[in-house]
This record gives structure tokens, C-alpha cells and sequence, in this order.
């Protein structure tokens, strides 16, 4: 049971050695674990910048349906202005009309009948346009969702993977 001093000696270097190759494996597994977590790191930037420029590219869109849809709507104000001046000159034209002849009576009609139908109809085609974009700026917003959710997913993903490599390692 008494060990000679130099037994003792040879017991600790031996543990000595063990000990240092325990540590060279340890700084080498926290090498490796350094590498991936920077590679996780830069994967990680990497959906970052994705998701800001899905985000500002949304972020455009929606501003040019909006500048669009203010421009259909001011126009369609401006049809409709246009409307009220029109029906107001075609009913001092009536009014006019009634004193001369049956017949001028009646074109005129007839024209102010055909440029009420044609306002009308740029009105309900910049309604219908303006309904679209609206569609159009919705399906966009459920795409950035979709692929923010996407990215976050994948995220999850990288991140379980490297936990689980992490936890192999160990």
C-alpha cells in the first residue's frame, strides 16, 4: 500500500500528461465550437440583412400603392368635379336648349348623356384600379409574413442544429 516516492512521481506525471491531453482536447472542441458559432453568427447576419431587405422592399411597394391609390383617388375627385361641372353646364344647356328647337334640345342631351357615361366609367375603372392595388398591398403584406415566418423557421432550425452538434461534441 506504500507507494515508493518514485511510484508517487510516476502517478502524477502520468495524470499529469493525461490532464495536459484533456486540455489540448478541450481548447480544440472550443476551437471547433468557436468556428460554428461564428459561422452561425454570419448565417445569422446573413437572414438579418434578408429580412431588412424584404422589409424595405415591402416597405417601397406599399408606398408605391399608396402614392397610387392617393393619385386614383384625387383623380377620381377631380372626375367628379369634373361631373358636377359637367351636369351644371349640361343643365344651362338644357335650360338654353328649351327655348330653341326640339332638335338641338336633343343633341345635346345625347351629349351630355355620353360624357356623364364616360366619367362614370373612369370613375368605376379607377375604383376597380384602386381595388386591385388595395388586393395587390395585401397579398405583398402576406408575403413578408410569410417569409419572415420562413426565416424565423430556418433560424430555429440552424439554432437546433447547432445545439445539437454542440451537445454531440460534449
Amino acid at each position: 500500500k506504500d507507494l515508493s516516492t518514485q511510484q508517487q512521481l510516476d502517478l502524477l506525471a502520468r495524470d499529469l500528461q493525461e490532464s495536459r491531453a484533456d486540455l489540448r482536447h478541450a481548447e480544440g472542441n472550443t476551437s471547433i465550437a468557436r468556428r460554428e458559432a461564428a459561422s452561425a453568427e454570419a448565417a445569422l447576419d446573413g437572414v438579418r440583412r434578408e429580412v431588412m431587405r424584404q422589409q424595405l422592399s415591402f416597405r417601397n411597394a406599399e408606398q408605391l400603392l399608396l402614392a397610387r391609390a392617393e393619385a386614383a383617388e384625387k383623380q377620381c375627385q377631380q372626375l367628379r368635379g369634373d361631373l358636377v361641372r359637367s351636369r351644371a353646364r349640361a343643365e344651362d344647356v338644357a335650360e338654353d336648349s328649351r327655348s330653341s328647337q326640339f332638335g338641338l334640345r336633343d343633341k345635346l342631351q345625347a351629349v351630355w348623356a355620353a360624357e356623364r357615361e364616360a366619367l362614370l366609367a373612369q370613375v368605376e375603372g379607377l375604383h376597380r384600379a384602386r381595388v386591385a392595388d388595395t388586393h395587390e398591398m395585401l397579398e405583398l403584406r402576406r408575403a413578408l409574413n410569410c417569409s419572415q415566418e420562413d426565416a424565423m423557421v430556418a433560424q430555429e432550425e440552424r439554432q437546433h442544429r447547432f445545439e445539437e452538434l454542440i451537445s454531440s461534441r460534449r
